[in-house]
């Protein structure tokens, strides 16, 4: 080959050329991450059920899916979560090598189920991804725990609509938690039992799906809200209705407390109480496009937030990355002017230009290939790790041969 070469000089210049077109050209479109993606030994298989409860999604979806993939051999565990309108099974698997058969065995399986509801839509089944974090936004003042939450949920829901980011999650939130106290005097006074209380308050905590009604413009879904959200919501709830059209409503009788739950952990930034937003990017998306996006967006919405709050972003782990990216621009154009000093001065200059060309050469031809193989690979801190490496073996050998 390499004699074949030497006797045709243009095919070997147009092969170079080539080589670096193409790395030129896949640099732009090639994913940049500082961290590569861990895929798990999980599959997960997700379905959309609108509009209905989670009580419903666990019958209709849930139930089913698993007594469907529960004696698929290579499962060690199946974990199963329903949520309003969605339910996710998740199927660990365990040995590695037995991943692709399990991921064929649970889609025939789920395939075949036919009693699903009507209404779902088709199951979404894939192997589960693990998202590093790309940067934290932290949100710190002396404002109540409340507003921070409300704007932390108001700046994630922004973020999200940003096509750089892919997820974003609120952390050091409490959930809400409404408390309710009844002193046995009270309701002896009303003539009420602790069971009646329990029943009403349960009764007005739930919303209950409706059905769907076909249009022109698509599926109008409706549902029932009956589902109290806040204290004053709960204390207008009517536990008895008496003959004379009096009713006894439930802050008549309790202690109603608006608030959240109660954790032993909490976070500070700056010694001010925050709450973090850890901000991700999976798929194909940058992430030094990622940061930036979200650093614009800091910058535009800072001047928005209430009176007592700041955003500062925090552990830009793109840093790392452009860092680690510097770094081997800086050897390779060291590496070439090295090799381009030393074959001048013993040799000639066509010589040594045509010598230093086999280094642009070979790292673009790899980057060419890089999102081409089965496993496409990314740039990333590793991968940059072994071009750096490389860099100094191509150096060397360009000299020496």
């Amino acid at each position: 080959m390499i004699a074949w070469f030497a006797a045709n000089r243009v095919a070997a210049n147009l092969l170079m050329w080539l080589l670096i077109g193409a790395g030129i050209a896949s640099a732009f479109t090639i994913r940049m991450q500082t961290t590569p993606d861990m895929a798990l030994n999980v599959i997960d298989i997700s379905v959309v059920y609108p509009g209905a409860a989670p009580q419903e999604v666990e019958s209709g979806v849930i139930v089913k899916i698993e007594e469907a993939i529960q004696d698929v051999q290579g499962i060690d565990e199946i974990r199963s979560i329903a949520r309003e309108g969605l339910g996710t099974v998740s199927a660990e698997v365990l040995a590695e090598d037995e991943l692709s058969r399990v991921l064929d065995d649970i889609k025939s399986r789920v395939g075949a189920i036919a009693s699903f509801p009507g209404d779902i839509e088709p199951p979404v089944i894939k192997q589960q991804q693990q998202p590093f974090p790309v940067i934290f936004l932290a949100l710190h003042g002396d404002q109540d725990e409340r507003t921070r939450k409300d704007v932390a949920q108001s700046l994630r829901e922004a973020l999200l609509r940003l096509p750089e980011v892919t997820q974003v999650d609120v952390l050091g939130a409490r959930d809400y938690e409404i408390g309710i106290e009844v002193s046995e005097h009270t309701l002896r006074e009303y003539g009420l039992s602790m069971t009646e209380v329990a029943e009403a308050v349960r009764s007005s905590s739930l919303d209950l799906p409706g059905g769907a009604i076909q249009s022109s413009r698509g599926d109008i879904l409706l549902r029932s809200q009956g589902q109290a959200h806040t204290g004053a919501d709960f204390s207008r709830i009517v536990l008895r209705s008496l003959p004379d059209g009096t009713r006894i409503s439930l802050g008549e009788v309790a202690e109603i407390r608006d608030g959240f739950v109660e954790e032993e952990a909490f976070g500070r930034f700056d010694g001010q109480a925050t709450t973090t937003l850890r901000i991700m990017a999976a798929g194909q998306q940058n992430e030094l496009a990622t940061a930036k996006a979200v650093r614009e967006f800091v910058a535009q919405r800072a001047a928005t937030l209430p009176p007592g709050l700041q955003a500062d972003l925090w552990i830009d782990r793109s840093h790392y990355l452009k860092d680690r990216l510097g770094m081997m621009l800086k050897n390779m154009l060291q590496g070439a002017l090295l090799v381009f000093v030393v074959l001048s001065l013993f040799l000639q200059r066509k010589i040594a230009w045509w010598v230093i060309m086999g280094i642009p050469a070979t790292f673009f031809g790899a980057l060419w290939l890089m999102p081409l193989v089965p496993s496409p690979v990314t740039i990333n801190t590793i991968s940059l790790f072994g071009f750096i490496i490389v860099l100094g073996i191509v150096v060397d050998d360009a000299i020496v041969v």
